[in-house]
Parts: structure tokens; C-alpha cells; sequence
């Protein structure tokens, strides 16, 4: 039996950030790329979901893991079945990535309902058992482990016909195969982005060049709409708040940084917002989790309560961060970049 390590990760609200977390280092360097990043998000129109401003390219991103990608063919050629080479990965301390239809997996709530195309993540065996130990976002979408069987792993490994991108299988592995210096706090960057998210300016990013998207602080207008809408369609989706709640937490952690290292009056201003809007967002969240579990329940007027509890909270939430956004003036002078009280 092998298992690989695991820890729980801070950001989670999605597959890749879960598996990305659960992976890297703690300590200094990797607080600078965080606070470097996660800080612009992006909404996706069609299915009505948050990310930050990467997602799938943040595979090859991260300074911390190295990732590779293989066919189905080279596998199927080289190793003969994806148990060997998944096997063989792991001893060799890769992670293995990939898609999978949930159908064939007894561990989700979709085994033998609905077919569902999604990621997991393998962190260990059991050959003699015939387990994979996996990793994924469960149920109510928080990050969680789970044992899959050898065989219900190849059906639902063998049900995917996709793109490229969900046929390969990607391996990951802590530390990268160049030796990676020591990755520093980029006020340049912290500072664009905060100014593209607050005001709500397209990004490009051409390792995800999605189109049908919207960007920055208006995109809480748009999730207090969906709210709206799932509420009146009696189906409620925690995932949007999940993000929310997620990027205010960084926010926190990102000033409260800035501020050990820079003491600052504004560092210290948004450190101490953030820090309470944090816990608003968390009241938020835990709210949806509440509405989701009762939302087919016949007592409309618990339902309804809870709602409006949501949206008078998000409302207020949205406003406050709109005023202290108000107060805050970008500095973006070439060689001189920094955020400053207006």
C-alpha cells in the first residue's frame, strides 16, 4: 500500500485549486505567490460559476509542482492499462490528475444516476485490495478523500471521450525538475490586479482563453441575480459563495502580510475589513449549505426566511467592500506601484 501526502488545502472551492493546496509547501515563499495571486475573478456566464484569474493553466504555474501530461494511446502502448501506469506514477511519487465519468464510481451521489465528467486526484493504492485512494471535492462540494475499485476506476476512466485536455492524464509532483528561485512579493502585480478586480476590467489570459466571461467586483451583482433565480427555481448552488468567501479570506491574509512586512495604515485598514468581511461571507456560505438541505422541504417559510437572511447579508456585504474600494487609490507609476489612502 502506498499513500502519498495530503494536507488540507486553503483554497478548495473548485478541483484544481483543492489538488494544487493539498500539494504545495507551506512556509514564506509560498505566502508570496499567494498573495501575488488569487485576487482577480472571473465569472463564467453559461454555467454561472466564479474562478480566480487561473484555473486549469495553474497546473503549469505554480512554482512548487512540476506537471506533465500523457495520451491514452502512449499509456495504452507502453504500459498496457492505465492501472500500471497509474501504479507505477504513483511509486514514483506523482500524483495522478484526470477525468472521470462519476457514473461508474460507487463513492459519488452520481454512481449508477447520472453520467458526470469530472476530476479527481490519485494519492495512493492498495494492490492487494484492488483501491485506488483518491481525492476530489464531495458531495457539497468541499474537499474530501475517497476509495474507488480497480474496476469501477477503469469503466469510468474508459467512459470519457473528450477534448484533449480531459482524455490525458496529468501527473503532478511537489518541486519543479529547474530549480526555482525564491519567489518574491510583486507589488507591480498585486497592485494590477487589484485594480483590474475593482474595476471590473477584462483580463486576457491566453492559457484560458474563455470568451463568454465577466471579471471583477461586479460579478457579485451577477451572483446576487442567481441567487434570485435559484431561489425562484428551488435549487441553490453554494459554489459561487464558496469562491467569494475564499478570495475575502486571501484578501485577509494577503493584507495582514503586507502589513508584518510594510506597516502601512492602509494595509492595516483593509487587513481589519477583510478580516470581517471574512466571517460575514463564511455566515453566507454555511446559510446556502442550510438552504440547499432544506430547499425541497414543504415549510416554504423556513426556506424563505433563510433566503432573505442570504441576500440581506450579501447586499450588505457587496456595499461595504464597494466604500472601503472607494477610499483606496492604485499607485501604478512606472518603477513605483503601491496602494495608498485616497
Amino acid at each position: 500500500m502506498i499513500k502519498l501526502n495530503l494536507k488540507k488545502p486553503l483554497v478548495g472551492s473548485f478541483p484544481v485549486y483543492s489538488d494544487v493546496f493539498a500539494l504545495m509547501p507551506d512556509g514564506e515563499e509560498a505566502l508570496h505567490w499567494l498573495c501575488n495571486n488569487f485576487i482577480q475573478i472571473r465569472y463564467f456566464t453559461t454555467v454561472s460559476v466564479i474562478f480566480f484569474e487561473q484555473y486549469r493553466s495553474l497546473l503549469d504555474t505554480c512554482p512548487f509542482l512540476t506537471h506533465f501530461s500523457c495520451s491514452r494511446e502512449i499509456i495504452k502502448n507502453e504500459f498496457h492499462d492505465i492501472h500500471n501506469y497509474a501504479e507505477k506514477m504513483i511509486r514514483q511519487e506523482h500524483y495522478v490528475f484526470l477525468y472521470v465519468d462519476r457514473y461508474y464510481i460507487s463513492g459519488y451521489e452520481e454512481y449508477k444516476v447520472e453520467h458526470h465528467l469530472h476530476e479527481i486526484l490519485l494519492y495512493g493504492f492498495d494492490e492487494k485490495e484492488k483501491i485506488y485512494y483518491c481525492a476530489d471535492n464531495i458531495g457539497d462540494g468541499r474537499f474530501g478523500t475517497l476509495e474507488c475499485k480497480y474496476e469501477e476506476f477503469e469503466a469510468a476512466y474508459d467512459a470519457i471521450h473528450d477534448v484533449p485536455f480531459h482524455q490525458n492524464v496529468h501527473l503532478l509532483r511537489l518541486g519543479k525538475w529547474w530549480d526555482v528561485k525564491d519567489e518574491p512579493i510583486r507589488m507591480e502585480r498585486i497592485v494590477t490586479l487589484l485594480d483590474d478586480y475593482v474595476n471590473s476590467y477584462y483580463m486576457n489570459n491566453p492559457q484560458e482563453p474563455f470568451t463568454e466571461m465577466k471579471y471583477g467586483f461586479n460579478i457579485h451583482y451577477e451572483i446576487l441575480h442567481d441567487l434570485e433565480e435559484e431561489h425562484r427555481h428551488g435549487d441553490m448552488d453554494v459554489r459561487a459563495m464558496c469562491t467569494l468567501y475564499e478570495q475575502k479570506q486571501l484578501m485577509t491574509i494577503r493584507f495582514k502580510y503586507l502589513y508584518e512586512k510594510d506597516p502601512k495604515e492602509v494595509y492595516k485598514i483593509l487587513a481589519e475589513f477583510f478580516e470581517g468581511l471574512e466571517k460575514e461571507y463564511y455566515i453566507i456560505r454555511n446559510c446556502i449549505t442550510r438552504y440547499i438541505a432544506i430547499q425541497n422541504s414543504p415549510n416554504s417559510e423556513v426556506r424563505d426566511a433563510v433566503y432573505s437572511k442570504i441576500v440581506r447579508k450579501f447586499q450588505k456585504c457587496i456595499e461595504d467592500e464597494k466604500k472601503i474600494w472607494e477610499k483606496i487609490k492604485f499607485t501604478k507609476v512606472c518603477g513605483a506601484y503601491g496602494l495608498d489612502l485616497k
